[in-house]
């Protein structure tokens, strides 16, 4: 009994201990109940599986009453922001830029289709590398269609069944004609496995070194902070060009994602996010002072960098509040980037406001964390 008592005290006197150490720990004390707290606001309120008010371009070559009550009809749905435009050649460029994810074509006679009973088409392109952004919006159009030209054709002969279809809706799923789930995931899984890796490998291993005062003798030595800093993250550099190189051959061998772009314009790409997780992981490494705070900490950002940027639901689905939060996050941009070249056949130049962001947020954030990183060997 006395034995028990005395593995009780013991056990209890290293607890005391624990949450002493914790209760001084004011930074890890605050991520423990904050960063979670954050993370179901945030996400708990964008996470979105309907998502309205889809990009989309229209083409009326029809101009008629009917192609109008279509069109307001759409518009009711709130599942169509509609951009009109005059020709193919538009709406294709605006459908490259990523500036709209639908093409909705109501082709010359459809009213004299319509009326003479010959089922019209309605022609529709889809941007199927995103295809939940999509797929709820092209199904409500298919419903709605019948809804809104019920009341103007229901005197006309051969048009007064109720269940007989009246126009036939032509969809055209670009860059993913299939369907395969794989192909829209893997390009995204290339830039957070590289992310999540490299972000935890560049602050842990600088972090460390603090913790140890092991970076004191490094900094005792005739080495400024920026040779310190690139002797740091070069191998991981390196680390980060074997793993994108391993990604790509994983992705394109054995599971059959397409290159259909340049494969130099992959490569640039891989690079510029590998050079921004560094930035990243060295940021993190100087604003947290023990690797508990870093670890928290990059799981927030990996958190939100997921559910935020495109990859685990359609970006344009979210609120818009969510929306600002995701373009501030590199990996929204390297979603778009990726898909681009994989499966659409693009060059960096022709998505270059995608690219350019990327561009700027990895200037910036190497500028940052050169700055912060020599502050923190300053005050050592």
């Amino acid at each position: 009994m006395n034995k028990l008592k005395l593995i009780y005290e013991r056990v209890m006197a290293i607890i005391v201990k624990e949450l002493f150490e914790l209760r001084r720990d004011k930074v890890s004390l605050l991520m423990i109940f904050a960063i979670p707290l954050i993370n179901l606001c945030i996400i708990g309120f964008s996470v979105n599986t309907d998502p309205k008010f889809v990009r989309t371009a229209l083409i009326d070559h029809d101009v008629s009453s009917f192609s109008r009550t279509l069109v307001t009809g759409m518009t009711n749905t709130d599942y169509f922001a509609i951009q009109r435009v005059t020709s193919e050649q538009e709406a294709d460029k605006l459908f490259r830029e990523g500036a709209v994810q639908l093409v909705v074509i109501i082709p010359a006679g459809f009213s004299r289709d319509l009326i003479a009973a010959r089922k019209p088409q309605l022609l529709v392109q889809t941007d199927a590398s995103d295809p939940a952004a999509t797929a709820n919006a092209t199904q409500a159009l298919t419903t709605l269609l019948n809804d809104v030209f019920r009341h103007d054709t229901k005197n006309l002969p051969g048009l007064q069944k109720e269940n007989i279809q009246l126009v036939d809706v032509v969809v055209h799923k670009l860059y993913n004609p299939e369907g395969i789930t794989r192909l829209n995931i893997v390009p995204g899984l290339a830039g957070v496995i590289l992310s999540m890796i490299l972000i935890l490998m560049t602050s842990l291993s600088i972090i460390r070194e603090r913790e140890k005062d092991s970076i004191m003798h490094i900094i005792n030595s005739p080495v400024t902070a920026w040779e310190i800093m690139l002797g740091k993250i070069f191998p991981y550099f390196c680390v980060g060009l074997l793993q994108a190189a391993f990604i790509v051959m994983m992705a394109v061998y054995v599971m059959d994602v397409p290159i259909m772009g340049s494969f130099i314009s992959l490569a640039l790409l891989l690079t510029i996010f590998i050079i921004l997780c560094l930035a990243i992981g060295v940021i993190f490494s100087t604003v947290t002072k023990s690797q508990l705070q870093v670890m928290q900490l990059a799981s927030f950002y990996f958190l939100l960098s997921t559910m935020l940027s495109g990859f685990m639901n359609t970006f344009y689905g979210m609120p818009f509040w969510s929306q600002l939060l995701g373009s501030v996050l590199p990996l929204t941009y390297f979603l778009r980037l990726v898909r681009g070249i994989m499966l659409k056949g693009y060059a960096l130049n022709e998505m270059s406001p995608d690219f350019m962001s990327l561009l700027f947020l990895t200037v910036f954030l190497s500028l940052l964390c050169c700055i912060l990183f020599h502050r923190v060997v300053k005050k050592l």
